[in-house]
């Protein structure tokens, strides 16, 4: 794994309040970063003070910020504070060298360092979803109230509490039995009423269900959203750790409320076909600094761990 290696001179203006270093962040960014999948950062300080925020971004090779996250203070060790936190890009994000930016903050200064990485391609499938007159008039058509439920789902999702860390274990599925009608990440070309097509990426797994069908909470976590949307019916979004949200779309009822703390497991509604769907289902989707990644990634492994150095 890459390592990369900070020293900063505390400087407020052109005033040197220290001559010598404060401290030292050591970065281990990810060798790689594929299309949609997250991947760790660590982040180990040494330090007379202790840091009082490490936020974690990926810049794009335009400079473009495209996701954002806070780091969570997991462990210290030899005397070393250990910071971690995860990044990603789109499924649909340009090949090439992206950069992973750390921002460190304690209480007179902040810090920062740039680590290049390079970022490939995904494997996805591609469907075709045609949709009839209703469906596809909810999709084109201007509509100021879709436009503003956007708008608003984009600063929440781009969010990240520091203090909002209630799940550091493996996700658990939301719902039993289980059929998938479509994949995170699939390249979709919606065929509309009128003859004309748009292509989009799927930002999260469909889970074909019966009406009615329990949906759980996938890891522990705050509800933060809990209402009805234009494109995605009843919808809840539950926030896990700084950054990283779950999201539940197209239920029939919903079970919790916003600002609601619900535990691994807790019921938040039943499946339906509320807001765009074509049949009742499940669409869970996961977002990491307000990316979309494969929930999968969470059923096999924790957001967050200690590795030990190589």
């Amino acid at each position: 794994m890459a390592r990369s290696r900070m020293v900063l001179l505390l400087l407020l203006g052109a005033t040197v309040l220290h001559a010598a270093p404060v401290g030292t962040l050591d970065v281990d960014p990810p060798a790689r970063l594929i299309q949609g999948e997250p991947a760790r950062v660590t982040v180990r300080y040494d330090g007379d003070e202790q840091l009082r925020r490490v936020e974690v971004a990926i810049i794009d090779p335009e400079g473009i910020r495209r996701g954002q996250s806070d780091a969570v203070y997991v462990a210290s060790t030899d005397g070393s504070a250990i910071w971690q936190a995860l990044v990603a890009v789109p499924t649909l994000a340009e090949i090439g060298d992206w950069q992973i930016r750390v921002r460190a903050q304690d209480s007179r200064l902040g810090m920062e360092s740039y680590h290049e990485v390079p970022v490939v391609e995904g494997e996805f499938a591609e469907m075709r979803v045609r949709l009839g007159r209703e469906l596809t008039a909810l999709m084109t058509e201007p509509d100021p109230r879709r436009a503003r439920e956007s708008r608003e789902l984009r600063e929440l999702l781009s969010e990240s509490n520091p203090n909002a860390v209630f799940h550091l274990d493996r996700f658990e599925l939301p719902l039993e039995p289980r059929r998938i009608s479509a994949g995170f990440g699939d390249r979709r070309i919606y065929e509309y009423a009128d003859g004309s097509e748009r292509r989009s990426a799927h930002h999260g797994i469909d889970y074909a269900a019966d009406t009615g069908t329990p949906v759980f909470a996938a890891g522990r976590g705050a509800v933060r959203l809990a209402a009805e949307r234009v494109l995605s019916g009843n919808s809840v979004i539950i926030e896990h750790l700084p950054g990283i949200y779950s999201l539940y779309y197209h239920l029939d009822e919903v079970s919790v409320e916003k600002g609601q703390l619900i535990e691994t497991g807790g019921k938040i509604g039943v499946v339906g076909m509320t807001g765009l769907a074509t049949g009742p289902h499940l669409h869970w989707e996961v977002r990491v600094g307000g990316v979309a990644v494969d929930p999968d990634w969470f059923l096999e492994n924790a957001p967050l761990a200690v590795e030990p150095r190589q």
